[in-house]
């Protein structure tokens, strides 16, 4: 194992898929851990699969304290019913973004509010293999905010358009056109790389 980024990194090879997209995974990796408000991805079943750093410092819950739970067991369920209901319809019947502002309770049990960004991840027959969400402060919008924001219309496209809207995610993660082909290559599959291949952090 390596250390990159605050997390370890497997040496040994891993599927080609990795080998042949490592550029891009390590940047979507850097992007996201390096993001100053929590970022998280989930299973299809909404357990956590991937914490960014700044997950510890919102909600007190450590990686390893959240890997496997779901969010709302550990800061949300702070809103009514229907909100969710509205959440889950959106995201995982219509699978589309879902942007809002809610409250949350962290560790010590302190309630906030903020903004939250959820959006499904979808495989190439459109199903949805992961969910990934961003969290921002509600009293303060900030670059990343509107970062996440332009993110919004790539994933919603990724069932109309997945080419297109691969390479609007590229150029937002890597911050510059995609260079090479990426016809073959979904978003799904460099999430499926970051979740299984960057592993947790160094200790």
């Amino acid at each position: 194992m390596v250390e990159w980024a605050g997390m370890a990194i497997r040496k040994t090879p891993g599927p080609s898929f990795f080998l042949e997209q490592q550029p891009r995974v390590l940047a979507l990796a850097q992007r996201f851990d390096g993001l100053k408000n929590p970022a998280i991805i989930t299973d299809a079943d909404a357990n956590i699969v991937w914490t960014n750093r700044a997950i510890r410092e919102r909600t007190g819950f450590t990686r390893e304290e959240a890997l496997g739970r779901n969010p709302g067991s550990l800061w949300g369920g702070q809103m009514p019913k229907e909100f969710y209901q509205w959440m889950w319809r959106t995201i995982k019947d219509e699978k589309r973004v879902f942007i809002n502002k809610v409250m949350n309770r962290n560790k010590e049990g302190m309630k906030y509010w903020q903004y939250i960004y959820v959006a499904p991840i979808l495989d190439a027959d459109g199903e949805i293999r992961y969910f990934v969400a961003f969290e921002f402060d509600a009293e303060n919008p900030s670059e990343e905010e509107r970062f996440v924001g332009r993110l919004a219309p790539a994933l919603n496209a990724q069932k109309q358009d997945p080419s297109s809207a691969l390479k609007a995610f590229l150029s937002l993660v890597e911050e510059h056109e995609p260079s090479g082909s990426v016809n073959e290559t979904g978003i799904a599959d460099l999430v499926d790389s970051l979740v299984h291949t960057v592993g947790q952090p160094a200790r």
